[in-house]
Formats: C-alpha cells, structure tokens, sequence
C-alpha cells in the first residue's frame, strides 16, 4: 500500500527485493513490483483534494479506533494528514495529470511494474467512486500503458 511507507523506503525494500531475486538466480529485471493506490480523479483538483480528504478521514477515523480497541499499534502512517499523503504522492488524487504525475514519481522511484487501485472508499459514494474511475480510465491509463519499463538500477 502505497500511502504506508515514503517512496524512499519503498525503494529500499523493492531492492531488497530485487537482490534477493538475483541471489536465487532469477534476473532482478524480470521481477515485478505492483503497489495500491487510494485514487480520486476528477477535472477539478480542489474537488478531488475536497472529496479525499472526506473519504479518507472517515476510513483513517475508523482504523484508528479499531486499533485503539483491539490494543493494537497505530502506524505512524495512520498520524499523517491526507493532505500530507497527497503532497508526498502516497495516494493519487487530483486531475488526470496529477495522476499520471504521481504514478509515474512512484514508478521511477520505485521501479513499478503494476498498479491496483481503490477508487470506493469512506464517503465516496458510487457515482462519484464511477466517475473518477471513468476519468482515470478514460486520460490516466491510456498515458501510462504504452511507457517504457523502468530502468532498474
């Protein structure tokens, strides 16, 4: 999950992963690495920082209190605002571009081969969560499918 670690860290544990691939012989280049991305896109990036704040506050809200109650650890994550989480692009949300801008930060820096994503969560409800899935659909993915690989280093 992506919003769980800085892409820094993620970046270490990926080449960790990737050596330990080499050391078993497979070809660290062959390795694919997918993450999962809360995603709210619309046409209006006030609209989509507006509607993800919401959504994710109630989800954090919750996961917050059921930690709490079980007496487990809350992860430092779960401290950070979603207006944090969305500067450090550990969620993709804004307009198309700043989609694509976030993955691409995330493939780069990371060495992404794959992406899933939850676009109905918190207080998204489904034509909202429909929207912003045609709208990534429609101008994110067709701009991502068709890039290179990253180079792995």
């Amino acid at each position: 999950l992506m919003h769980l670690k800085p892409l820094d860290e993620q970046a270490q544990f990926v080449r960790i992963y990737r050596d330990a691939a080499a050391a078993a012989g497979r070809d660290p280049a062959t390795v694919r690495v997918s993450t999962h991305f809360s995603v709210y896109c619309a046409e209006n990036r006030a609209e989509a920082i507006r509607e993800f704040v919401a959504a994710h506050t109630l989800v954090a809200d919750q996961f917050v209190a059921a930690r709490h109650h079980s007496g487990a650890t809350v992860v430092s994550s779960e401290h950070l605002s979603p207006e944090q989480l969305i500067e450090e692009g550990r969620v993709c949300v804004g307009r198309p571009d700043d989609c694509i801008r976030i993955i691409e930060q995330a493939r780069d820096t990371i060495g992404l081969t794959g992406v899933d994503s939850s676009f109905y969560f918190g207080t998204i409800d489904y034509a909202k969560a429909r929207r912003s899935l045609d709208l990534f659909a429609s101008e994110v993915i067709p701009q991502l499918k068709h890039e290179p690989e990253p180079a792995l280093a």
